[in-house]
């Protein structure tokens, strides 16, 4: 049984993989909401506070409000936009994945760029799954990410009875 995928540096999978760096197992749409949520509470307290009790006007209140916008800016755009310049000339390579009972092919060309890598499952760090990605991590720092939206001869669920088979706890499933 072989099972193919295929998968596209691009910038929706630059932004999928600083948002699991960043968020780890949690929903990086709920984490971000709960932010915006507790900024905006505090929005609202400085203005409570400034203009309808008219309290002394504090420069670290102001502080503390603009390093909040600002880290919120810098996770939600500037990261992953940093991320995908990042990968120079490799962005938008193909990457083709060949999944088999306990081995993976894969296959990555751009240009005149090709390379080929045969790895047993047995070599991954860990896999984090996600609801539109696999994300297969050789090590701390290489990964290899798998779209789950092109898979041929078999299904998302098969890749994972393969991977889970192999790495059990090593295992994530991510619920976003």
């Amino acid at each position: 049984m072989e099972i193919k995928a295929f998968s596209v540096i691009d910038f929706k999978t630059s932004k999928a993989i600083v948002r699991l760096g960043q968020f780890k197992k949690e929903d990086p749409k709920k984490c971000i909401l709960i932010y915006t949520i507790v900024l905006l509470l505090y929005v609202i307290s400085l203005f409570i506070d400034y203009f309808l009790i008219k309290s002394q006007f504090s420069w670290l209140d102001v502080g503390v409000l603009l390093c909040g916008i600002f880290y919120g800016i810098r996770i939600v755009y500037w990261r992953p936009k940093s991320y995908y310049k990042s990968h120079g000339k490799f962005v938008d390579m193909l990457n083709t994945f060949v999944f088999r009972k306990d081995e993976m092919t894969i296959s990555s060309c751009i240009g005149d760029f090709e390379s080929f890598t045969t790895m047993k499952y047995t070599m991954l760090y860990k896999v984090m799954e996600t609801s539109d990605y696999f994300f297969l991590f050789e090590n701390k720092m290489l990964l290899y990410i798998v779209d789950k939206s092109n898979i041929e001869g078999g299904t998302a669920k098969d890749i994972r009875k393969l991977l889970y088979a192999v790495l059990g706890r090593q295992y994530f499933d991510c619920k976003y």
